[in-house]
């Protein structure tokens, strides 16, 4: 039995032939980088065999020794036996009573950082004290305040103003006095100290 070909579909196979023979076709393997740049792992020198004043000896026992100068040049001024450093000099031990009654050599140290504080001393203050105490406070509030009354008796202001208290009544005199001296000096501040006066009482508020 003879087989019969359809015109159309002969027609349409060269169409589709001819077609895929102009497409260019695309090669199998891609010759760029497909992967994101990733920064290399940093790479510390090590300071043991960076650094050329240091120098490395190995001992039998597979051990490395490494020895570095020191990082300050040396001094002919300052030896073992005798340090520039009075941190370092040894304490003076006397070797017998006649020895130890002499004068030790003075040491230059470093001046204080601070000025040490003075307490009061602690003298113990008798009745009389603080009787005169709350007189001259009663009769002169403004001349002899704690401080003053503190210095006079060589006590602690703490102490004045619990022994010796204002009534209540000199107290807001007092202190309304202090407040108007203060707005005095207020009032010839300028407009951007004013400001920040302000905005810092305004803040004190929400504390």
């Amino acid at each position: 039995m003879a087989s019969t070909t359809c015109p159309l579909s002969s027609s349409l196979r060269r169409w589709v032939g001819s077609s895929s023979s102009s497409i260019p076709k695309a090669h199998s393997s891609r010759t760029y980088a497909t992967r994101r740049p990733e920064k290399p792992p940093a790479r510390f020198p090590d300071p043991l065999t960076s650094t050329p004043d240091i120098s490395a000896v190995k001992l039998p026992d597979g051990v490395t020794f490494f020895r570095r100068p020191p990082p300050s040049a040396p001094t002919p001024l300052s030896t073992t036996l005798d340090p520039s450093s009075p941190l370092l000099r040894p304490l003076s031990t006397s070797t017998s009573a006649a020895t130890s009654n002499e004068t030790e050599p003075t040491t230059t140290v470093p001046p204080r950082l601070h000025t040490p504080r003075v307490f009061p001393s602690n003298q113990v203050l008798s009745d009389a004290d603080f009787e005169k105490m709350r007189q001259l406070r009663a009769e002169q509030p403004e001349k002899y305040t704690r401080g003053r009354l503190a210095k006079m008796f060589n006590c602690a202001p703490f102490l004045v103003g619990q022994m010796a208290p204002l009534e209540s009544l000199p107290h807001k005199d007092a202190l309304e006095k202090r407040e108007k001296l203060h707005e005095e000096v207020r009032s010839q501040w300028g407009e951007r100290k004013q400001l920040i006066r302000a905005i810092r009482k305004k803040r004190r508020e929400f504390w």
